[in-house]
């Protein structure tokens, strides 16, 4: 399982371009946000279409200031959260219409301060999501929102973890009425399960992740009701190393395995679920930025190629749709920041790499 091919790429922006994040909306159309990452901050939204593996952009439009997050209700309907000059948490519904959008009302969650990299957001249905992120205090918390048309209701918030929490809190929706909430406090990264009822939470109990993960940004890569598959860092053998676990969920109990460091490997990784058991990710090293191949099962990952992509990116997201279409966002580094987007296609057949160990 290797890429075969590399498809053209297409830039987004030749601003300085800062957490680009990319969703599917339907086959062969995605929608991206980012914002420009100047003394304004604004924030921009923008659909691609896919044709023959090539991308092209429509008209970018403006949602407001720096992007946290941003989740797909429907086709036509998507949710992004932001803030201004990192004060509150906003979020407004993005309307599309072929390859134009625009959106509604922006409702403000007053929380005094916050950072748009603390906040992260996953749909439960057409009309509800929900939003995870640091309160005033602090604090890992998460509400449900919920929307009528264009306008979004904050329901009311519930404390995931009631003391200070490190650099990110992710979420991702397993069914309807179940999310994992994936955080960091002073004691290391941990996870529970929050049960929903109507727009209310509670929560099972914590699972601490081992003492090997560092308290920076998580990925969450769903598999299936009952298990996730989640990307991070380690400190692992004093070097530090890109990491993954397999999470497994029974009711509201966790269990995790440690299952692999990728040696050389240095960056938070981007993962999408393709089919079946197979898996990929997008990650970095200090050098150049490459598309790992594995397959899992319910406690082991096998990692079965890597393929070089580009120099050295930031802003890696990766995702992929029903009909096996991937899609790749990434940012250069200094001195450009530019983005590009582009589609890779899988081969099933690739050498075991020795990168991996």
């Amino acid at each position: 399982m290797g890429i075969t091919r590399l498809h053209d790429k297409t830039t987004v922006s030749t601003s300085k371009v800062a957490n680009l994040k990319i969703k599917y909306l339907e086959a062969n159309k995605f929608v991206a946000v980012y914002y420009i990452d100047d003394s304004n901050d604004y924030g921009y939204a923008v659909i691609g279409t896919i044709s023959n593996n090539t991308i092209s952009l429509g008209t970018p439009v403006s949602f407001g200031n720096t992007v946290a997050d941003i989740c797909v209700l429907d086709s036509t309907h998507f949710v992004v959260i932001y803030s201004y000059a990192e004060v509150n948490v906003n979020a407004k519904i993005g309307v599309i219409s072929g390859t134009e959008i625009s959106f509604g009302s922006e409702t403000s969650l007053s929380i005094g301060s916050f950072h748009g990299g603390y906040a992260h957001v996953d749909s439960l249905s057409a009309t509800s999501f929900v939003l995870a992120y640091k309160d005033s205090s602090g604090y890992s918390t998460a509400l449900i929102g919920t929307v009528s048309g264009t306008d979004i209701t904050f329901n009311t918030p519930y404390t995931v973890n009631a003391s200070y929490s490190g650099s990110n809190t992710n979420v991702s929706v397993l069914d309807s009425t179940h999310f994992i909430a994936i955080y960091s406090d002073s004691n290391g990264v941990k996870a529970k399960i929050g049960v929903i009822s109507g727009t209310a939470i509670s929560f099972g109990d914590v699972f601490s992740f081992s003492s090997d993960v560092e308290s920076g940004p998580i990925d969450i890569a769903k598999i299936s009701s009952s298990m996730v598959i989640t990307g991070s860092v380690s400190d692992y053998e004093s070097g530090t190393k890109t990491q993954f676990h397999i999470v497994n969920i029974s009711g509201t109990t966790i269990t995790s395995s440690e299952i692999i460091y990728a040696v050389g490997l240095t960056g938070v990784p981007s993962i999408a679920f393709l089919n079946g058991n197979k898996a990929l990710a997008i990650t970095k090293d200090g050098t150049n930025t490459y598309c790992a191949q594995f397959t899992f099962s319910d406690n082991e990952i096998i990692f079965q190629s890597y393929s070089y992509i580009d120099d050295t990116k930031i802003y890696l997201s990766v995702i992929k749709n029903a009909e096996q279409q991937v899609v790749v966002s990434v940012s250069d580094s200094s001195p450009t920041y530019y983005s590009k987007i582009f589609t890779i296609t899988i081969d099933e057949e690739s050498p075991f790499p020795t990168f991996f160990k």
